[in-house]
């Protein structure tokens, strides 16, 4: 029975990735030695339920590792983890827009449990057991995470690509919980370099709009080298304006990290202090210069709810924050980021003023940020998803330019 059991979790692993990646991630044969051995372990240690729903266990995160495979293309790492927990808004939200993507890692979670349910109810009799060792593999468990957090070692840092995908799901996690876990909830500092900044003109006559994208890749504007003309009006306004382009990368990979962070321009670990005191604040810096501040997000209130309690609201004269609780909405009440126009027509720009337009921009579900008929790309419906996928999210690109001409 443990050769059968290994053999149907071998198989959905060989599958997946070839079916997936060909040979872009090789499948260890001696991996089979390995299941084997863990199969043999379990059925000593548990009873026909517990055998059960331990192998259902190594098959969910298995599905686990092989859904974020599916849609990222890469194995599950540590920090990939901690994001899911603290995002899992935008999770659920990317998940709803994509979920065929996870049909075939589904399809093999059901038909492995399925098959571990029917050989193990066409076995009459119980396995010899030894309870003890049940509590010796739960040791295990978690001896490498504990060994992790007390040696501060790298077990499971890096994900191996040869490893099954269950494997590599148990040492990501275990690095998790020993190593990033315990340092996202300590306080440790690392002295970090800190630009100065420098009053180059006071109460200078003028205005100034920043624009903040959302999951926006200079990897795909025109305007930076990619082949499709997704830019077309920001390769004009290059022409015809005075203009210095350059490649910029965010602070952190969470809208509710990066917006903070760049507000207020801190470059350390242990951003929360300077944030806080709102010593390094744009508004403030610009008000205390003698500019009106204005803060206009295209982003709904409850997708900002942990974001604008950092961007010192004192010093904004004015701030607008998009209708609606969450764009996790019904799609006919959606609405774009062609609204911050409105907004700016309310400014007086007779006056200094500081303006911060935030987008909604090229955030996935990538379909649903630009107007139906705005597509600059036809997409392909019989193309495969991936690559519905980048075309939709060139077409995002592509709206982002004509409301940054407009």
């Amino acid at each position: 029975m443990s050769l059968g059991l290994a053999l149907v979790l071998i198989a959905g692993d060989f599958f997946f990735f070839w079916h997936q990646f060909e040979d872009r991630y090789p499948r260890p044969w001696s991996a089979l030695y390995e299941i084997f051995g863990l199969m043999l372990l379990l059925s000593v240690a548990f009873k026909k339920r517990g055998f059960l729903i331990a192998c259902s266990a190594l098959s969910v995160a298995a599905f686990l590792q092989m859904a974020h495979l599916s849609f990222f293309g890469t194995f599950l790492h540590a920090t990939k983890i901690y994001l899911f927990f603290t995002n899992l808004g935008e999770v659920a939200e990317t998940t709803s827009a994509v979920g065929s993507l996870l049909i075939l890692p589904g399809l093999i979670l059901g038909l492995s449990i399925f098959a571990y349910w029917l050989f193990i109810r066409l076995k009459k009799t119980e396995n010899w057991t030894w309870a003890p060792l049940k509590w010796i593999l739960a040791g295990l468990l978690i001896y490498y995470p504990a060994r992790n957090y007390i040696k501060n070692t790298d077990i499971g840092k890096n994900p191996a690509i040869h490893n099954m995908a269950f494997s590599n799901f148990y040492w990501s996690f275990a690095y998790f919980l020993g190593r990033t876990l315990p340092f996202k909830m300590s306080h440790r500092r690392v002295e970090a370099y800190q630009a100065q900044f420098q009053r180059r003109e006071i109460n200078p006559k003028a205005n100034i709009i920043f624009i903040l994208g959302e999951s926006l890749r200079y990897q795909n504007m025109q305007l930076f080298g990619y082949s499709k003309p997704t830019t077309p009006e920001l390769m004009k306004l290059k022409d015809e304006l005075p203009s210095v382009i350059r490649k910029g990368i965010a602070g952190g990979v969470a809208t509710d990290v990066a917006i903070p962070l760049f507000i207020n321009n801190f470059q350390s670990v242990d951003p929360m202090a300077a944030i806080l005191s709102q010593q390094r604040c744009l508004f403030k810096l610009a008000k205390e210069n003698g500019f009106q501040t204005h803060f206009y997000s295209a982003q709904a209130e409850g997708d900002l709810k942990h974001i604008v309690n950092y961007l010192c609201l004192p010093h904004i004269d004015q701030l607008k924050i998009g209708p609606g609780k969450s764009l996790m909405e019904d799609i006919d009440k959606r609405y774009y980021d062609d609204i911050l126009l409105t907004d700016l027509e309310r400014v007086d720009f007779s006056k200094p003023n500081f303006v911060l337009l935030h987008q909604r921009g090229s955030h996935s579900p990538y379909n649903l940020r630009y107007p139906p008929g705005k597509g600059i790309f036809p997409v392909d419906e019989s193309a495969d998803l991936g690559e519905q996928m980048i075309t939709h999210y060139d077409n995002s690109v592509g709206f982002t330019d004509e409301v940054v001409a407009e």
